[in-house]
């Protein structure tokens, strides 16, 4: 049985490892600061990052999310970023 992808955990590792603050990590990916606060302010809320989401701060910190993409399921439930704007 594969381990449920802990989002929190990569999150938290990405802000230790550029010593960015979420809104900077927010503003540099292209996504709206709330996003990400609302995310980190409920880690027993069984949410997930869109998959868009995480390829985003994969792009901007150049630090992959787990093993692959297929770690990922295509469609989950997540925060949107309506009004995030693209970079």
């Amino acid at each position: 049985m594969q381990e449920k992808p802990n989002h929190h955990s990569y999150i938290e590792e990405v802000l230790r490892r550029t010593g960015w603050n979420q809104t900077e990590l927010a503003k540099r990916a292209g996504l709206d600061p709330s996003t990400l606060s609302r995310f980190l302010g409920n880690p027993d809320g069984g949410q997930l990052l869109r998959a868009s989401t995480l390829r985003r701060i994969e792009t901007v910190t150049g630090l992959p999310f787990g093993n692959a993409a297929a770690e990922r399921p295509a469609s989950q439930h997540g925060f949107a970023e309506a009004e995030a704007s693209p970079v």
